[in-house]
């Protein structure tokens, strides 16, 4: 499997991931082998590029809960986009409480974790998809922790308007492939502050809404050496589940500029960076997705390989594993194994899906 920019892509493909229009609709199968008229369809899409099967590479199983989810994003994203350029262009909207109601009760009472894999990202709906993921992860989050249905749905109307900003950033930048210059990271930031000043005192829209894109704008100075540098915030529970749900859509997602984290990669990084993240909100998130499941495949720190055979429910990264060339089990949810050995990530697909052995029952 390798990925290949929508530019560069020739007759004779098979496509890994399945592609849908903004109805929701399949337009292309996973295995689906491109000729003239499909690459010149999925140029028009503008995709930034997709990921391709190698020629003896099998065709790999996508389940239909993924299918559904990849629909679900591709549909949704579409909406959100009309109704953030709708608010930008100051037109009513009519479809927000509606959208958010569906998101609420769609992913803010999950009965088991939830596979939340990435899907692939055009120049159309890269911030849409972004926006879209930050509200399901946001609506997952208060759900774990059983937040009253009105904030439920003040979160999420936040969430949709989370990065309204980027619509009036210089679309160059957005895109931009390298990092951006100082002079780039300034004009994107004060596009930001002034998405967030379309909703601040635009009564319109609930306080309950608003307090948290105020919250972000103070934020954001906080961490661009402005006026609120050094200024000790007292941030809403809402705005730090924002901010969880933000970096860890940003880490996995497949960028432009970069290739993706993996989910246990995201999950270390806000653990690391309690400071920015709040453990609270960044374990609730953790125990609502599959990120270290029966069955993934692990690279251990002592240089082996693995897969997990039993999940730790308590502390997600001390799972038990069987290591593969020393055929020994990694109970690492005891201190003296933990010590020696730790999983550093997980084996994924270049498109940053874990690789998993469904059946750990064989091999145990």
């Amino acid at each position: 499997m390798r990925f290949v920019e929508i530019n560069d892509l020739k007759e004779g493909e098979r496509i890994v991931r399945p592609i849908f229009n903004t109805d929701g609709v399949l337009l292309y199968g996973s295995g689906t082998r491109t000729d003239a008229s499909v690459v010149s369809q999925l140029k028009k899409l503008e995709l930034f590029g997709l990921y391709v099967l190698d020629e003896q590479e099998p065709v790999p199983a996508i389940s239909n809960e993924v299918l559904a989810m990849e629909a679900f994003q591709t549909r949704e994203a579409y909406i959100i986009d009309e109704i953030c350029r709708k608010l930008i262009a100051d037109k009513p909207i009519s479809n927000l409480e509606e959208t958010a109601d569906l998101i609420v009760r769609r992913f803010g009472y999950l009965k088991q974790p939830l596979h939340f894999n990435q899907s692939l990202r055009s120049k159309k709906d890269f911030v849409s998809k972004h926006t879209l993921n930050v509200a399901i992860l946001t609506s997952i989050i208060a759900g774990k922790l059983n937040l009253e249905t009105r904030e439920r749905m003040y979160l999420v109307e936040a969430a949709f308007f989370y990065d309204i900003g980027k619509y009036l950033a210089p679309q160059e930048s957005i895109f931009k492939s390298g990092a951006l210059t100082e002079e780039e990271l300034r004009e994107v930031r004060a596009a930001k502050l002034k998405g967030y000043a379309l909703l601040k005192e635009n009564y319109a829209y609930p306080a309950g809404v608003r307090r948290y894109l105020i919250q972000l704008s103070k934020d954001l100075l906080n961490h661009t050496g402005e006026e609120w540098e050094h200024e000790k915030q007292n941030l809403l529970p809402g705005t730090k589940i924002l901010k969880v749900a933000d970096i860890y859509d940003v880490l996995t997602a497949v960028r432009p500029y970069r290739a993706p984290k993996s989910p246990f990669s995201a999950y270390k990084i806000m653990v690391e960076n309690p400071e920015e993240y709040e453990p609270k909100y960044v374990e609730a998130l953790a125990s609502s997705l599959h990120i270290l499941p029966v069955g993934s495949y692990v690279q251990l720190s002592n240089g082996e390989q693995g897969i997990v055979i039993r999940e730790n429910e308590k502390v997600l990264e001390r799972p038990i594993v069987l290591g593969f060339a020393s055929n020994k089990m990694y109970d690492l949810s005891q201190a003296s194994v933990f010590r020696e050995v730790k999983i550093k990530d997980t084996v994924s697909t270049p498109d940053n899906r874990p690789q998993m052995q469904m059946d750990v029952g064989s091999i145990t």
